[in-house]
């Protein structure tokens, strides 16, 4: 996977690749833990959104606007915030244990407990703002991970947002959502 932005990409563009490039390199390394997690997985990447999606082919042109990337990182944001809430309603109306620890495990790891990887990488947890991707692991468990804040996803758009002049209290509420990213938000509580 390269990640390295063409050279025709706008400034705002290659700022805002070069601050998901951490989040972006490691998207392969991803081992999915259950058959359901890999069903859903093939589900979602087979939907014809996820295929043809022509917001998508618009942003891989690298013409976004510095305006429009804040958008995406609010909008992006927002759901990640509000995805705990749908995270923990899933994990509360689980029909089965697994599901239950499953979704745990997500939820754990969305707030910032570093998957546990199969084979140890580093023992070293990163100092304040730092991170350190030997220690944050994208397989394995939460149990017996750390939780650092710095390994919070939402943290990690913050950091996007913050190289695009956003502050903490313009990401992830509720009231910035648009109506699109809230009416997807709620539809995953029907």
């Amino acid at each position: 996977l390269s990640l390295s932005p063409p050279p025709s990409l706008s400034l705002p563009t290659m700022r805002l690749l070069t601050a998901l490039t951490p989040l972006l390199a490691t998207a392969g390394a991803l081992s999915l833990p259950s058959p359901i997690a890999k069903r859903a997985l093939s589900t979602v990447s087979t939907h014809p959104i996820v295929q043809h999606n022509s917001y998508t082919a618009w942003f891989a042109e690298g013409e976004a606007s510095e305006a429009q990337l804040r958008e995406l990182v609010v909008q992006f944001s927002v759901f990640s915030n509000l995805f705990l809430l749908a995270q923990l309603n899933k994990i509360i109306n689980s029909p089965t244990i697994e599901g239950a620890r499953e979704g745990k495990e997500i939820l754990a790891n969305e707030i910032g407990v570093a998957f546990k990887p199969k084979r140890k990488k580093s023992d070293t947890a990163p100092a304040g703002n730092e991170m350190n991707p030997d220690f944050v692991s994208l397989e394995g468990s939460i149990e017996g991970g750390t939780y650092t804040h710095r390994a919070a996803h939402f943290e990690w758009l913050c950091d996007v947002g913050e190289s695009l002049g956003l502050s903490f209290d313009q990401l992830g509420k509720r009231r910035h959502g648009s109506p699109a990213t809230l009416h997807f938000f709620d539809a995953l509580f029907d």
